[in-house]
């Protein structure tokens, strides 16, 4: 009898030490690193919302807007773009956006969020004073996903009231 009751002690001890810890590296990853980061941190800041257009052709333009969170050097946040036709409004994609900034420039990977349409792409951004200025790689839908388009990227900080 005793050494049952050793060993569900044993257990429940290693149970709760285990949630312990993993409680305790949770708080490390979640809530101590990003704070020391954001403290330590002493670079461009590109947190917020950014807009832009390319225009394809004099029928089809693409408006673009994204909105990033950022954390030291990480970044993650929202890519949302508008296809017009004609000035009608024809699709909206919406991606999910993750990167660096690393020297003045922004690496970004971008990734639908909707698994009715899978597509992806890559842009690599110049950082100025009020805007990202760069390059976008993506997997171009209209060709049957077997094609890859490219086209120049511009988007301005939109102004924060203060």
């Amino acid at each position: 009898m005793e050494e049952i009751r050793v060993i569900i002690l044993s257990v429940v001890s290693g149970i709760v030490t285990a949630a312990f810890l993993y409680w305790f590296s949770l708080m490390i990853k979640r809530i101590i690193i990003p704070a020391y980061q954001r403290i330590a941190y002493k670079g461009i800041d590109v947190s917020g919302d950014w807009s832009g257009e390319w225009k394809h052709s004099d029928q089809i333009t693409f408006n673009f807007s994204m909105s990033l969170k950022q954390n030291a050097h990480d970044l993650v946040g929202t890519f949302n773009v508008l296809k017009l036709k004609s000035g009608e409004q024809e699709k909206i994609t919406n991606m999910t956006v993750q990167g660096e900034i690393w020297e003045g420039f922004l690496s970004l990977k971008c990734r639908t969020i909707s698994n009715k349409e899978l597509s992806f792409g890559s842009a690599l951004l110049k950082v100025n004073s009020s805007t990202l200025d760069g390059k976008y790689i993506f997997r171009n839908l209209v060709k049957a996903g077997d094609e890859i388009g490219a086209f120049n990227l511009l988007l301005v900080r939109h102004n924060e009231k203060t």
